[in-house]
C-alpha cells in the first residue's frame, strides 16, 4: 500500500473528468491524495447526485455537470486526466464509455480506473459484500435501472486494455475493517435493506427479493462486512511518461466514500 501512496502523491495535473461522479465519493479522494490539480470536474444524470455534490464542494475548485457519460459534449483531448470509480457495472455499453474518456483524453494524460471485483478467494466478511451488491443489482434491474452484478478480475483487465494505454498498472488493494461486526456498521447496512427492496412492491419477484433481503440482515449479523477486493487501473495516453497512483484515507471514511454509496 505504501508504493501506492507515494504514486497517487507523484501525480501532478491539470483538468479532471470523473464519470459516474455520483455524489463525489472518488473526487473528495482525488483532492486529498493528488500531488496536484487545477479543477475537477463530475458528471452524472442522476439529481440527487447533483445535490449531495453541490454541498460536499463549496468553494472548492470542483464543478457538477449534468451530463450523459455515453456523450459528454467535451471537446476532444479536453482533460489530463478522466477517471472513473466503482461505475464500470453501472453501463450496458462498457465500450461506449472507454471510448469516450479516450476521447477527451489529452496525450499524455492519466486514465484511473478504480472497481470493485468478485473473484473467489476473499474473506467471509468481504463475500457478504458482494452478495450485498449483486443484491443491490437484482433490485434495480427490475426496477428498469441497468445495474450489473459486479465483474471478475479478469474482465476488468480486459476492459482496460481496450484503452491501449502506452504505459500501465494495475495494482489490487482491500480495505480491512478492524471489526467486521461492528455493530454501528452492520445496523447502518441492515437498516437500508428493506426500503431499498421495498421499492418493488408491486413486482412478482418482490417476495423473493424480500426473503433474500432478510437472510442479508442474517448474514450481517453472524458474519458481518468487510469490503471486497478491488482492482486499481492507471494509465497514461500515449506520449506519457510518468507513471502514479492511488489514494489512501482513513478506513472507515473510505468505507463509507467507496462502497456504501455505491447504489444509494
Amino acid at each position: 500500500m505504501e508504493k501506492i501512496i507515494e504514486r497517487m502523491k507523484k501525480i501532478k495535473t491539470g483538468k479532471i473528468l470523473d464519470f459516474a461522479t455520483g455524489g463525489g465519493q472518488f473526487v473528495n479522494l482525488l483532492m486529498n491524495s493528488l500531488g496536484k490539480y487545477d479543477r475537477i470536474t463530475g458528471i452524472d444524470t442522476n439529481e440527487k447526485a447533483a445535490k449531495a455534490f453541490e454541498a460536499n464542494f463549496k468553494d472548492k475548485p470542483v464543478e457538477f455537470i449534468n451530463k450523459d457519460a455515453y456523450n459528454t459534449g467535451f471537446k476532444n483531448e479536453s482533460f489530463e486526466m478522466v477517471t472513473l470509480s466503482n461505475s464500470l457495472h453501472h453501463f450496458d455499453d462498457i465500450d461506449k464509455i472507454l471510448a469516450e474518456m479516450k476521447r477527451v483524453l489529452k496525450k499524455g494524460g492519466y486514465y484511473i480506473i478504480n472497481e470493485m471485483h468478485c473473484d473467489e478467494g476473499q474473506s467471509e466478511p468481504q463475500k457478504t459484500h458482494i452478495m450485498l451488491h449483486h443484491w443491490w443489482a437484482s433490485v434495480d434491474s427490475r426496477l428498469g435501472i441497468f445495474h450489473a452484478e459486479t465483474l471478475k478480475k479478469k474482465a476488468i483487465e480486459k476492459l482496460v486494455k481496450k484503452l491501449k494505454p502506452a504505459e500501465s498498472e494495475m495494482f489490487e488493494y482491500a480495505y480491512r475493517v478492524e471489526d467486521p461486526l461492528d455493530p454501528k456498521l452492520t445496523e447502518y447496512l441492515q437498516n437500508s435493506i428493506e426500503p431499498y427492496v421495498n421499492r418493488l412492491k408491486d413486482h412478482e419477484d418482490f417476495e423473493m427479493l424480500r426473503t433474500r433481503g432478510e437472510e442479508l440482515k442474517f448474514r450481517l449479523k453472524k458474519i458481518g462486512y468487510s469490503p471486497a477486493d478491488s482492482f486499481f487501473f492507471i494509465g497514461k495516453n500515449k506520449f506519457a511518461n510518468v507513471l502514479s497512483g492511488i489514494f489512501y484515507q482513513d478506513s472507515t471514511k473510505l468505507i463509507q466514500t467507496l462502497f456504501l454509496t455505491d447504489s444509494f
